[in-house]
């Protein structure tokens, strides 16, 4: 290789941008040893303007940093979650996809210490969380270690780890005994599932069943039973 690469980083680049909504990775060099210009064009979400997470906010009578606005999804009261992840751009990306899609109203970690207290803050006010949706790798606290102080706490509410751990890492099976109730991959696969299981959780709507049923989602059997055979998530204890 000398002292240059293969290329094989900006091939991978490439592919990764593509798989999000057709994104783009375009290079241009005018010749050996000047140089190349790369231009990504990404296409991306579009976020709430301001003005509608203020109304948003206003609706559930919270700041506009209590993210989630329950406007499409007919969801049961006081339903919310947690999802707990320290990459900005996953943060951002994956809560437009799913929550701010669906109108679900979230609350954000950015580490397995900060997502504890918010649980037992939630869990001591007597609302305690619907989902927790927890990343492993984070500083301050990872979310193996995060999810072990729930259980050992009590909490035995529903806890889905999202990983880019892969299958059989030793990282990844410490992180699946540490009290999970399922572990999913940071992939469209995940996205889909945590999406289904949401879904699972609406209250019952024709209009919302209609619409969700022609984008062909799909709840697994395994899911909905335990969806069905859930009572909600507590934290058992004297506080």
């Amino acid at each position: 290789q000398g002292n240059g690469g293969t290329g094989l980083g900006l091939v991978i680049t490439r592919e990764l941008l593509h798989k999000h909504d057709g994104s783009e990775l375009k290079l241009d060099s005018p010749g050996h040893g000047h140089g190349t210009t790369c231009d990504m064009i990404l296409r991306l979400p579009t976020a709430p303007r301001r003005a509608e997470r203020e109304a948003c906010a206003a609706h559930e009578g919270k700041s506009e940093a209590a993210h989630g606005c329950a406007a499409h999804l007919p969801l049961p009261p006081d339903f919310r979650v947690l999802y707990v992840e320290d990459d900005n751009v996953l943060r951002t990306m994956f809560a437009l996809r799913v929550f701010r899609k669906l109108g679900i109203p979230y609350d954000e970690a950015t580490n397995g210490k900060m997502a504890v207290e918010l649980a037992v803050a939630r869990w001591q006010e007597g609302q305690a969380y619907n989902f927790i949706f927890m990343d492993n790798q984070m500083p301050v606290l990872t979310g193996e270690l995060a999810t072990r102080q729930l259980r050992d706490a009590g909490y035995t509410g529903q806890v889905i780890g999202m990983t880019g751990d892969p299958l059989g890492s030793e990282e990844r099976a410490r992180f699946e005994s540490a009290g999970l109730n399922v572990c999913v991959d940071k992939d469209d696969n995940g996205v889909e599932y945590v999406r289904n299981i949401l879904v699972a959780h609406a209250m019952p709507s024709p209009a919302f069943d209609t619409a969700h049923q022609e984008e062909g989602a799909v709840i697994p059997d395994v899911m909905a039973t335990e969806m069905a055979n859930e009572t909600g998530p507590s934290m058992s204890g004297d506080g």
